[in-house]
């Protein structure tokens, strides 16, 4: 799934009320996710499949290593967006 900069700016809008619900670790973590999201927007437009013509200094390879890292990070935020979340939203106690 692509990203793209409507996704961005939709999130973006979504989470800007964070600085008055939550302490300065939540927007932080929420500009964390923005950052990641264009970073991986970019490396999404650089990438080019073999049927594609690559442009001047163009290395595949790291741009599937970046792109395989971003990836990475965002699979990993279900459980961490949990942790940070829980304990402003856990009413359990």
């Amino acid at each position: 799934m692509e990203t793209s900069v409507g996704d961005l700016l939709k999130f973006r809008t979504s989470v800007s009320e964070a600085d008055f619900l939550f302490n300065h670790e939540i927007p932080k973590y929420l500009d964390q996710i923005f950052e990641r999201g264009w970073s991986l927007l970019k490396l999404q437009k650089q990438y080019r499949s073999f049927n594609q013509e690559e442009p001047e200094g163009y290395d595949h390879n790291e741009v599937v290593k970046a792109l395989d890292k971003e990836y990475k990070w965002f699979s990993e935020q279900m459980d961490i967006s949990k942790e940070k979340f829980k304990k402003y939203l856990d009413i359990s106690e």
